[in-house]
């Protein structure tokens, strides 16, 4: 029976296949004259799932809200929260922009707790920090939500 089925959604162009293949967000740290940014990429229906409201309703106010509850930056030890500047929709995700609220000299060490998206199966944050003249990536996931950086 669930051959016919298959068989007939093909037959009528009807897409069976996952949303998409890889649950990831992308969250990009990067250090400049003006301070600590951050680049947010997530996708619009694992947000939606886990907001538990329709895609189109999501707003600027929303991801705020949603990136101080599950997102917590310390940088040589103080906390320091995010300013969401901007939020684009682009295909199938948000591309967000922020700037880190307190300014950060010299970066020694980062801490970083992360649970954003993690009851969507088997998602996966990708952190990608570029300060002190390098670049590092680093995967968290429901089973790894916080991490420390050192320099």
């Amino acid at each position: 029976m669930r051959i016919l089925l298959f068989v007939f959604y093909l037959g009528f162009g009807i897409d069976v296949s996952p949303t998409h293949d890889v649950a990831i967000a992308m969250f990009r740290i990067s250090q400049s004259a003006e301070g600590l940014a951050l680049d947010v990429t997530l996708d619009i229906q694992d947000l939606s799932t886990d907001l538990g409201v329709a895609q189109s309703d999501i707003i600027l106010a929303d991801i705020q809200a949603y990136l101080d509850k599950h997102t917590q930056f310390e940088f040589n030890g103080e906390q320091n929260e995010i300013s969401l500047l901007d939020v684009k929709k682009v295909r199938d995700h948000f591309l967000v922009k922020g700037q880190f609220k307190k300014k950060v000299n010299a970066l020694n060490e980062i801490q970083i707790r992360n649970t954003c998206l993690v009851e969507i199966p088997d998602h996966s944050n990708i952190i990608q920090v570029q300060a002190n003249g390098t670049l590092r990536d680093f995967r968290m996931h429901k089973e790894r939500t916080s991490i420390q950086i050192k320099y």
